[in-house]
């Protein structure tokens, strides 16, 4: 099981230090792994993910994985993630053009100018948004699914993060009907 706890290299040095914009943008600042977005190179984070974690469940000959809480989904939608990056990917794939006064905050990932992007995204585009999480979570899981399956392993997840299934979507952008349906085993 896997879980996206980052605790800033309090025992050790983390993988995650070396690659600050994977870190989530939250309104307050980094957090944890944000596993959607894309590293410096422009190339996404699952990629790497899906080639990494197939090659240990092939290598120690394990049953699957389980993704969980703080890896995926990784925080509230409210509060994260109002990165540059997640937003570039929000707009292209929703075709929302940004307001100038929103679009002059992309490139900055100071909680201000995330604050800026949250008020304009939860407060004006806050359906498009939610829908843009759903989809990208299936996205993700259909990579994460895809790869797995084809090394005869399985993919479960935790299948309540809140006391409703819309609840889940409202807060989190995560749909776990449209997740099952991209192969989620259970």
């Amino acid at each position: 099981g896997i879980m996206g706890a980052y605790v800033e290299n309090m025992y050790h040095d983390e993988w995650l230090s070396h690659h600050e914009e994977l870190r989530a943008t939250s309104i307050r600042g980094p957090r944890e792994l944000m596993c959607l977005k894309r590293f410096k190179d422009g190339t996404y984070y699952e990629d790497f993910f899906v080639e990494k974690l197939t090659q240990v469940l092939t290598d120690y000959d394990l049953a699957g994985i389980h993704l969980a809480d703080a890896f995926c989904p990784a925080g509230h939608l409210y509060k994260i993630d109002y990165s540059t990056d997640m937003v570039e990917q929000f707009t292209a794939h929703t075709g929302v053009v940004l307001p100038q006064s929103i679009a002059d905050t992309m490139g900055d990932d100071s909680p201000a100018a995330a604050s800026a992007r949250q008020s304009y995204l939860w407060g004006e585009r806050r359906v498009e948004w939610i829908n843009f999480w759903e989809w990208r979570w299936a996205e993700f899981f259909r990579k994460v699914c895809t790869a797995v399956h084809a090394v005869g392993k399985q993919v479960w997840i935790l299948g309540m993060y809140c006391s409703d299934p819309f609840e889940t979507r409202y807060v989190y952008g995560f749909d776990t009907r449209r997740v099952m349906d991209a192969g989620v085993d259970v």
